[in-house]
């Protein structure tokens, strides 16, 4: 034990000191997960996983065994290095590069120097440190999370021997380069690892895709500081420098970049430094003038200095205050000019970067601008509401991106919420400035996407994000969207559905047609239907025909394609509601053991229940007997369990009954029931549904072989299929048999050939053991004979998206003669010069028909492209300054013009002292101008005899710590350009300035003063702070307005003083806002309108109360039209007009038509108005009077009428009215002769004449005008007509109709079509074997009034017995009850069995009569009705009689004498070969424990003892009695030799 302790001591130390020896020479890194490894790096690789397992295990126990956990840490953490540098350096020398290895040259060498010297400081620190700092630098659009999400930023701390992960997220179109300490990172499923073993720095670093920056590195020109014609240059920098800087910046070089510098920046910068100074940060200071910010990539603002790591890069924005502009960036003196206001500076000293915003000149007030552009038929509009956002001239550019590059993505957002993607498009939108610039908004700005015709139940919007989709909007309902967006790459549209199908129920009459159809985006549609029987499918393709066969379900399955290709399965139900045949009894029949599946004969069945059946076509009553193979005509069957009950009794009670299955629908002769009547006798031909059983016994089961129609799956209904084959008797042996497969084939499936029998009907499951243990089905698989083919053409058409065809190629293949379609794989790609196959064309896989075409769609290839550039050369004084050469490069199509546009950048004029821009070769270039292909562009400069630099103090004022950037004095003066910059301060520029609500507080630097001497761009501060006692008088007036018209006199002013600084508003009161009183105006509104007592108004608020003419202030004005006939006043006619007007209105009103309107005077007509020229629609004062004047008139003549009325039971016939006329003198008698035919009278049903008024009236009489003369006539009782109501009888739902009473009665022809139920039509029938249920309607009863036509229906139940069989003493009954329906219920009665040492004697009814010495009785009906009865069975000992000699056939057998039976005690049961207790010697057995029948003698007599001819009961008996004892004894001696 000893021993092995000290082994295992010394072993761990062996270890120890291994690992502690290993770590020497290592770099301070484990890199994981590399992707590039040889054979010696994944063993490597596989050493630091097993140092990372042993620390995660050891993780798990830090609080129990904290001390052992941290060494195990370091050992692993050591282990880990040695792997690193194991696996960093093998593949560094087989795949490294010649650049690469030009670099790490450098590096090497100056590591080994450090290597010695490091190792053993590296050792003791790592002993030394808990925990090492990793410091991250990330550069460009990129960001780096920990595992969990949260982000990293900065320096973190990572306990010494512990392992940090992390992940990284780059901006769209960048490749991300990871670096520790100089080392490059790989990740491992996106996931970067590394074990710190002292302080490092990692670096993360985004760079452009070549193919998404092409346009953007040949347009970005490399911004250099050129600060001396005498340029130095190292191996690794170009630094630049003026004369008098060299000295004094000779230690190091700032770099300023642009922003695709720094994308595009090698991953190191091998830097040559002077030896004596080397500094690990250098300080970048701000410096600005005038109302703007500088903010960092996230929009937080940068202090006046920030500390940037020698050679990393500080990236910067210049942000102008609104109006106000980026007038100038100068950096260490160099003027740098950018577009996007983006900079960056990556220090290897100190720098200064002074920023200069300039107010901007006016500009017009900013309207709503908008750009349109259409793509495939797609409109998209791009809308800016705000300055500032898009750039005025800004354009709108988009092409559309193919589905299958977002279509994942989409489908993952969409799957995550329930949804199913149905169609989409994808739209790349881009904007450009004027200048052609992509630019991106600086704020939001609507984007609407209209006519993409994308399919769907809703449509959401999302934006990708490299691989991602984001969601922007969802469930919109229309496929027409808009919505807000910050930036533009790629915007998709998509259409979904719901995830499931649901199924659709669709209604269907017998012989009715109706039409299914595909979506527009649903294709290679494939229609099929559950039962033809029920509904056949007319068509193919894109719709289909349905019609309802007869009454029943089917099913229709629609499988297709949708638009992305994915395949969907949809299900309709149709229902067949009605048929013109209806479903007719059936009676259920099984086959019974033993018997041939498919027999014909009645005798092979036993009949178990009733259902029901649609008649085939054809079968009537003088046709054929038909077997109709299958159910599919069957409409309700048997209750299921009653029938294995009754399967179960046939076949014996040891039976387990699986499954009855119905197979085919005989059109029989007659039906047999299980006892001797008939359920239909011989001569009527009725419905059969016959069936077979799948059951087991200890001894034998069943076995069917089906065959499974092509196309049926797992779901198909079995009932359909054809039976080929059923072995309804298998013998078991131990539970178990092996069967033979039928060599039977099915009938029913044409053009396939028998491929193997299956366990399971989706022929999934091969058999290949054919032991079974029980009832079984096997499944016939057919396949289609492929040896019979055809041939089938189609072609493959290449053509471009605008339909022009590059090629067509016509394929042929042989496919099965039975198909009519083939599915195509794959298509041959060709090459087109300057076109791309489109990524998702063609969509394969696809089914195409002879002569269909499959399209493969080209697009311009964007990719196949030339380089084209021009140069722009800086010519100084007629000297080409070849260094500074700018270059533009750019790609176009292969086939396009071979020219570029000319940048503004690339024309920018650069600056050499004591040197102006002169001109452009040629002369009229241009920003925007196009030329060709290697054009030079010179920019020419020439002498500035002016060239001076200006000097420059600024005096900034402060106010309460807010720079009031406006007021700032810059005093200037001209130099040499190489003198001192220096100035001094003048006393004015020192002025104190007067702040509103402020007082001057100090200077800055405080000793400032006039006369002193201050450096070029020093700032001076003048600070002032908050004076408490500047005040200001602040106030509102509430004017009043009525009809527009400001009342002066009654403004209200309201005051008040604040802080001269504070918000210059006060509260509004009440008084003040109080409505004065004005004649014939009323108060409207107030402005503005939402002002109330309370409101905040600002100082000089004017607020109106608004009046309005009120136009119920009015006052009555009239005139009077006066009526003069032959010039006497008719003062009774006048007519008096009046009207309101406005109370200050004129009092003078119009003439109406109406009231000039002249009146009739008998005997008189019209001659004149006074005034005269009165007419309607003239003016007239108030109260004027105008007269109407009448004149005799001769020709002045009436009309005189009289009426015939006639009255009905004292109610006018207005229609039947006859008037009368004539015309006499105005002024004469009013009167006239009545006529006979207007006194003829009318007929109206159910009334008669009655009488005249007046009752003398007659042809003849003189009338006078007006007169009515009334006819009246009275009701006439006689004129009536027959009601009456129906009572019928319904006997179980059956209409008996013979039985129906109608109640009949006669009212007056006019009224109510009713009368009253008598008692006598309510009286209930007898129906033998039904009992009363009750009324339709149920609340009818006598004396209550029903309408004419009324049916009453009586109901009548069928009645329920209970039969009881029960068992005297020595035996017991198999159904001790049962209830039935005494009409058309199935008795399925009892069976008797004796105990041991009896048998059965007979079945006695209650009255004691014997009914049946059967064993099983079924009682019958009596009168065709079953009854209520109690049967009991009866049991005897049994009897022995002594056996006799055997009689001979000419002497009589001894009887016993009457009266005297011998009695002999029952033996004990004699037992069988291994104690098996011998079957009772009667009745005979026959198969599965059914009894035999018995023998059937001349003319049916059943022969049996004492039955026929003589039988010898006693000789028999003791013969068998002998027989057994003899099996007995020998059965006991065989068992005794056995023990």
């Amino acid at each position: 034990m000893k021993k092995t302790k000290g082994m295992q001591r010394l072993w761990a130390f062996l270890l120890a000191f291994v690992l502690i020896a290993t770590t020497v020479g290592n770099d301070g890194l484990t890199v994981l997960a590399s992707e590039n490894e040889t054979e010696q790096s994944s063993e490597a690789s596989s050493e630091t996983h097993s140092a990372e397992t042993s620390e995660n295990t050891n993780s798990g126990g830090e609080e129990e065994n904290s001390g052992e956990n941290k060494s195990n840490q370091e050992e692993a953490a050591e282990s880990s290095s040695e792997s690193a540098s194991e696996s960093s350096e093998e593949p560094s020398a087989e795949s490294t590069s010649a650049s690469q290895e030009e670099e790490l040259s450098t590096e090497t060498s100056e590591e080994e120097s450090k290597t010695e010297e490091n190792t053993e400081s590296i050792s003791e620190e790592a002993n030394q440190n808990s925990k090492w700092k990793v410091n991250f630098n990330t550069e460009g659009d990129v960001k780096v999370f920990k595992e969990d999400g949260q982000e990293i930023t900065g320096t973190l701390e990572v306990e010494n021997g512990k392992q940090l992960s992390f992940k990284v997220e780059a901006g769209e179109g960048t490749s991300v380069k990871v670096t520790a300490d100089n080392n490059e990172l790989s990740s491992e499923n996106g996931i970067y690892k590394i074990n710190p073993d002292k302080d490092i720095t990692v670096t993360v670093k985004a760079e452009k895709n070549d193919n998404a920056e092409a346009s953007t590195e040949t347009e970005t020109e490399t911004e250099t500081i050129t600060e001396s014609a005498a340029e130095t240059e190292t191996e690794t920098e170009t630094e630049t420098k003026t004369e008098a800087e060299t000295e004094t910046e000779s230690e190091t070089e700032t770099e300023i970049e642009t922003e695709s510098e720094i994308e595009t920046e090698t991953e190191e910068v091998l830097e040559t430094e002077t030896e004596d100074v080397i500094r690990e940060f250098s300080v970048v200071s701000f410096q600005v003038e005038g109302k703007g910010s500088i903010t960092d990539a996230d929009g937080n603002e940068i202090g006046s200095q920030v500390e940037v790591e020698n050679k990393k890069s500080l990236e910067f924005y210049v942000n102008p205050e609104d109006g106000y502009e980026v007038a100038e960036v100068i950096i260490d003196g160099t003027v740098i000019s950018r577009s996007d206001n983006k900079y960056a500076v990556s220090p290897s000293k100190d720098v200064e970067i002074k920023v200069t915003f300039a107010e901007k000149e006016e500009e017009e007030e900013y309207v709503e601008t908008i750009d349109t552009v259409e793509v495939n038929g797609v409109t998209i509009k791009v809308t800016t509401y705000s300055a500032g956002v898009l750039p005025k001239g800004y354009k709108v550019v988009a092409e559309e991106v193919s589905a299958g590059t977002v279509q994942n993505a989409v489908e993952t957002k969409l799957e995550e919420k329930g949804k199913e993607l149905v169609d989409l498009r994808a739209f790349d939108i881009t904007i450009l400035d004027k200048d052609g610039n992509e630019i991106q908004p600086k704020g939001g700005v609507s984007v609407q996407i209209l006519g993409t015709g994308v399919e769907g139940e809703n449509f959401d919007i999302y934006h990708m994000s490299g691989d991602e989709a984001q969601s922007v909007a969802e469930n919109r309902k229309n496929s027409d969207v808009s919505f807000t967006a910050n930036s533009f790459s790629i915007w998709v549209v998509a259409g979904s559905g719901s995830k499931y199908v649901t199924d659709e129920t669709v209604y269907l009459k017998v012989k009715e047609t109706k039409t299914l159809s595909a979506g527009s985006f649903e294709y290679n549609n494939n229609w099929t239907t559950s039962n033809k029987n029920i509904v056949e499918i007319n068509g193919t393709g894109d719709s289909i025909t349905i019609k309802g066969v007869r009454q029943g379900t089917a099913v229709i399955t629609h499988e297709y394609k949708n638009g992305l290709g994915k395949k969907v399965k949809e299900t309709t139900t149709i229902k067949v509601t009605s048929d013109d045949k209806q479903a007719v009894v059936a009676y259920f029949y099984v086959l019974l053991p033993e018997r041939e599946i498919g027999s014909t004969k009645a005798g092979d069945y036993f009949y178990v229940g009733q259902g029901s059946v649609i008649p085939y076509d054809g079968d009537t009553q003088r046709s054929d007997l038909v077997q109709h193979q299958g159910t599919s005509n069957v409409v309700t069957y048997p209750d299921k369990e009653q029938v294995l009950q009754a399967v179960k009794q046939r076949y014996g009670s040891d039976i387990e009954v699986e499954d009855v299955i119905w197979y085919k629908t005989p059109w029989a002769d007659g039906a047999n029931s299980n006892t001797d009547k008939p359920l239909v006798n011989a001569g009527t031909k009725c419905y059969h549904v016959d069936g077979y059983v799948t059951y087991s016994t200890v001894n034998y089961t069943t076995v069917a072989f089906k065959a499974v129609p092509p196309g049926a799956g797992a779901d198909a209904d079995e009932s359909n299929f054809e039976l080929v084959d059923y072995y309804n008797k298998v013998k078991l042996l131990n539970g178990k048999a092996t069967v033979t497969p039928t060599t039977k084939s099915a009938t029913s499936i044409n053009g396939y050939v028998f491929e193997g029998w299956y366990s399971d009907k989706a022929c999934t499951q091969k058999v290949t053991d054919w032991t079974i243990n029980g009832p079984t089905t096997y499944y016939g698989h057919y396949v289609p004979n492929m040896d019979d083919t055809r041939e089938l053409k189609y072609q493959v058409v290449y053509q471009t998206e605008e339909g022009t065809i590059l090629d067509t190629v016509t394929e042929k293949v042989n496919i099965w003669v039975e198909a009519d379609s083939y599915i195509v794989e794959k298509v041959e790609s060709k090459t087109f010069t300057g076109y791309k196959q489109k990524d998702d064309s063609p969509k394969l896989p696809q089914e195409v028909k002879d002569n269909d075409k499959v399209i493969v769609l080209y697009e311009a290839d964007k990719n196949a492209k030339v380089e084209v550039k021009y140069t722009v050369q800086h010519w100084v004084a007629g000297v080409h300054q070849s260094d500074d050469d700018v270059e533009v490069t750019d790609k176009v199509w292969v086939n396009g013009a071979k020219e570029l546009k000319v940048t503004a950048d690339s024309l920018a004029q650069n600056t050499y002292p004591g040197y102006k821009f002169s001109s452009y070769a040629p002369a009229d270039i241009k920003a925007g101008s196009v030329v060709a292909d290697k054009q030079i562009i010179r920019v020419n400069y020439e002498k500035d005899e002016d060239a001076k630099v200006e000097v420059k103090y600024t005096v900034q004022h402060w106010v309460a710590g807010v720079h009031q950037s406006e007021d700032d004095v810059e005093v200037t003066d001209k130099v040499w350009v190489n003198s001192a910059k220096e100035l001094t301060v003048t006393a004015d520029s020192l002025a104190k300035n007067t702040y509103t609500g402020y007082k001057f507080s100090s200077y800055a630097p405080t000793d400032i003063k006039a006369g002193s001497v201050v450096a070029d761009k020093q700032i001076i501060r003048v600070n002032y702070e908050k004076d408490e006692d500047a005040k200001v008088e602040v106030k509102y007036t509430v004017q009043h307005w009525v009809a527009g018209v400001h009342q002066s006199d009654d403004d209200v002013e309201v005051t008040d003083k604040v802080w001269v600084n504070d918000a210059k508003e006060l509260k509004v009161t009440a008084d003040s806002l109080a409505k004065n009183t004005y004649t014939g105006y009323k108060f409207s509104s107030y402005a503005p309108a939402d002002i109330k007592a309370g409101s905040v108004v600002a100082d000089k608020q004017i607020i109106r109360v608004n009046y309005e003419k009120d136009e119920d202030a009015k006052v009555e004005v009239k005139y009077t039209v006066q009526h003069w006939v032959a010039g006497v006043h008719q003062s009774d006619d006048d007519v008096e007009v009046t009207d309101k007007v406005w109370v200050n209105g004129a009092k003078e009103l119009t003439v109406t038509a109406d009231s000039l309107a002249q009146n009739t005077y008998p005997g008189y007509k019209f001659s004149s108005y006074d005034p005269a020229d009165i007419k309607a629609g003239s003016v007239v004062a108030d109260n004027q009077i105008i007269r109407v004047n009448y004149e005799k008139d001769e020709d002045a003549k009436t009309e005189v009428k009289y009426t015939v009325q006639h009255w009905v039971a004292g109610v006018h016939q207005s229609d039947d009215d006859v008037e009368v006329t004539d015309k006499v003198w105005v002024n004469g008698a009013k009167e006239l002769t009545v006529t006979a035919d207007s006194l003829a009278k009318n007929t109206y049903p159910g009334y008669k004449f009655s009488s005249y008024a007046p009752a003398d009236i007659k042809a003849g009489s003189v009338v006078a005008d007006n007169q009515i003369i009334r006819v009246n006539y009275e009701k006439d009782e006689d004129a009536k007509v027959e009601v009456k109501y129906t009572v019928q009888h319904w006997v179980a739902g059956v209409h008996q109709s013979d039985d129906d009473v109608e109640v009949t009665d006669k009212v007056w022809v006019n009224g109510a079509k009713e009368l009253t139920v008598t008692a006598d039509s309510l009286a209930q029938n007898n129906y033998t074997g039904y009992t009363f249920d009750n009324y339709n309607p149920a609340d009818i009863k006598e004396g209550m009034t029903v309408s004419d036509g009324d049916v009453i229906k009586v109901n009548y139940l069928e009645n329920e017995v209970t039969i009881n069989y029960i068992a005297d003493a020595n035996g017991n009954v198999s159904n001790t009850s049962e209830t039935i329906l005494a009409v058309n219920g199935t008795a399925t009665g009892s069976t008797a069995t004796a105990d041991t040492g009896y048998h059965f004697v007979n079945w006695t009814n209650e009255e004691g009569t014997v009914v049946s010495t059967d064993e099983t009785y079924i009682p019958e009906r009596v009168n065709e009705l079953y009854a209520a009865a109690t049967y009991t069975a009866h049991f005897e000992a049994d009897v022995v009689t002594p056996p006799a000699p055997t009689p001979t056939p000419d002497e009589p057998t001894e009887t016993t004498p009457t009266g005297t039976t011998p009695t002999v005690t029952a033996p004990t049961e004699a037992t069988a070969v291994l104690g098996e207790a011998f079957a009772p010697v009667q009745p005979e057995v026959g198969v599965l424990g059914e009894a035999a029948a018995p023998e059937v003698g001349v003319l049916g007599e059943a022969k049996g003892p004492g039955t026929g001819d003589t039988a010898p009961i006693a000789a028999w008996s003791l013969i068998i009695v002998g027989a057994i004892l003899t099996l007995g004894i020998s059965a006991k001696k065989r068992k005794k030799e056995e023990q």
